[in-house]
């Protein structure tokens, strides 16, 4: 079965819901003070999401539900990807900073390190000579 498809269920283990696509009951929302504003680049909904796994709500995903999005040609470009890949390693930074000690982000540095040598980046040059 894929990831879209079957009846909805709950978030496991470490997986966490997106706003990209995302519904709430607002007393939910209100009681977790909602979005914290110190995260200006992105991340303020995982932190919220971890805030409610915390806090001992379910979330749930519901395969069937949907959202179009329109994405301008822009964002697209490799530049473009660029910079969104770099915005979203900041807050994902920031967001273990938060949760984990020292030394277990700088495991965690070398552990993504080591991914983007031995799998990204012989991906990254395969797509280019193709």
């Amino acid at each position: 079965m894929g990831p879209h498809t079957g009846a909805p269920r709950p978030f496991q283990g470490d997986d966490l819901p997106a706003t990209n696509n995302v519904l709430m009951r607002r007393d939910v929302f209100e009681s977790l003070h909602g979005y914290d504003t110190a995260f200006t680049e992105g991340g303020e909904d995982t932190n919220l999401f971890q805030r409610m796994r915390a806090a001992g709500h379910a979330m749930w995903y519901a395969p069937l539900a949907s959202v179009q999005h329109l994405i301008p040609e822009t964002r697209m470009q490799p530049h473009a990807l660029c910079l969104t890949a770099m915005r979203i390693g900041t807050v994902e930074a920031k967001l273990e900073r938060a949760r984990e000690s020292y030394s277990e982000l700088v495991l965690n540095v070398v552990g993504r390190c080591a991914i983007a040598v031995l799998r990204d980046v012989p991906q990254f040059m395969a797509a280019k000579l193709s």
